[in-house]
């Protein structure tokens, strides 16, 4: 039995990776570039000293431990600071987080309520775990779909009383949250399964503890994708347990199902670095990020050309993530997709997405102000253009 301990301040998974990394020991093992050396030149030199974390499964490197021990105890830190029983890293998204939660729901039923609302992997989980969906309307806002309001799934819980259980996307990809602790009261009222695809809103517990998350309102599974703004690497995430509602054992099996034998400890060691910094910085990184979310509406100010999504268009009950900056300028002539596009050649402004009506603007706690100030005045240059 292992005697080692660690505490928040510890990432025991990357720094024990990293420091591993750094010894002199000749590398019989995958992967074959032996720390970066065999890589292309130009990668090579551009990966750095990152490429040496990329490594697999080493009792070496796992202070002579099994060869998962440092992923268990990075898991079991990131369980306590993010509110949850038990955390699984992932390191094929959110979306497979999604997919494992639909496989692990299958034994309480053949049924489930599911928000419409919902990302492509709730499609993938239903086909592949054979769950028949009942499909809950959204609440529409300026457009967009919202969590579903809780009359609409008090309604719905009643007409199919024995579901598998009830899943919910929220916040939505535009930054919009909505009642989810009326929902989850509904939910544990019938002893209901609650998962929640909370990729977009994990960040959300560190700008106003009153936002109704799913830590806090005793989801029985939640996903996050970490990669999104909380500061991990690309394609990484983290599923939480927060009751016994859902055995270990079945959402482990489940999670074999969708996941890689030669899981990138790189991407693993990015998310126990992200849940120390997160767990020490997190207010202040995401105070940052809301006061230049609140910064770029202030400089747009009130437009009859260019419309911002802010609270005044919200229902009551429904919030928004100040971090999320959804624009139109459909009043100027200029499509979602038309005005992306102009942004990006003539003023090097990227958005993180464009439809017909809307831009999507995700402002980071490492952003520059003096990004969102050019991206303020490219906004109100295109509102200034008939499009």
């Amino acid at each position: 039995m292992s005697t080692f301990s660690f505490a928040q301040k510890d990432a025991p998974l990357f720094d024990n990776f990293h420091q591993y990394s750094r010894r002199e020991i000749a590398a019989f093992h995958t992967p074959g570039h032996r720390g970066g050396r065999g890589c292309e030149g130009l990668f090579r030199r551009l990966g750095g000293d990152l490429l040496a974390l990329d490594l697999t499964e080493l009792k070496g490197a796992n202070l002579e431990q099994d060869p998962d021990f440092l992923l268990r105890a990075a898991e079991k830190l990131a369980a306590e600071a993010f509110g949850a029983a038990h955390s699984y890293f992932l390191v094929n998204g959110a979306s497979s987080g999604v997919v494992t939660a639909f496989l692990a729901l299958k034994g309480k039923g053949s049924t489930v309520l599911v928000a419409r609302n919902a990302h492509v992997s709730v499609l993938n989980g239903l086909v592949l775990s054979g769950l028949k969906p009942i499909f809950l309307s959204p609440t529409w806002v300026e457009g967009l779909p919202c969590l579903p309001a809780a009359e609409t799934v008090a309604k719905a819980l009643a007409a199919h009383p024995q579901v598998a259980g009830v899943f919910v996307t929220n916040p939505g990809y535009h930054g919009i949250y909505g009642p989810l602790d009326a929902i989850a009261t509904l939910c544990q009222a019938r002893k209901v399964p609650l998962v929640v695809d909370e990729a977009h809103g994990g960040h959300l517990r560190y700008i106003d503890p009153a936002i109704p998350e799913a830590s806090r309102v005793g989801a029985d599974l939640w996903v996050w994708g970490l990669h999104k703004l909380m500061g991990s690497l690309t394609q990484t995430g983290v599923l939480h347990l927060g009751s016994t509602v859902f055995s270990r054992e079945a959402v482990e099996e489940a999670l074999t199902l969708v996941s890689s034998t030669s899981p990138s400890y790189l991407l693993l060691s990015s998310l126990d670095s992200a849940r120390r910094q997160l767990y020490f910085h997190g207010r202040e990184m995401f105070t940052q990020a809301a006061g230049l979310g609140s910064f770029l509406r202030r400089s747009c100010g009130d437009r009859p050309r260019l419309k911002i999504l802010t609270a005044a268009h919200l229902p009551p009950g429904y919030g928004l993530d100040p971090t999320k900056v959804v624009v139109s300028l459909t009043a100027a002539g200029w499509s979602g997709l038309d005005a992306e596009e102009i942004l990006r050649r003539k003023y090097g402004v990227q958005a993180e997405y464009a439809d017909r009506d809307y831009l999507y603007f995700f402002i980071s706690y490492a952003q520059k102000k003096q990004e969102v100030t050019a991206l303020g005045e490219a906004l109100l240059a295109l509102a200034a253009t008939p499009g």
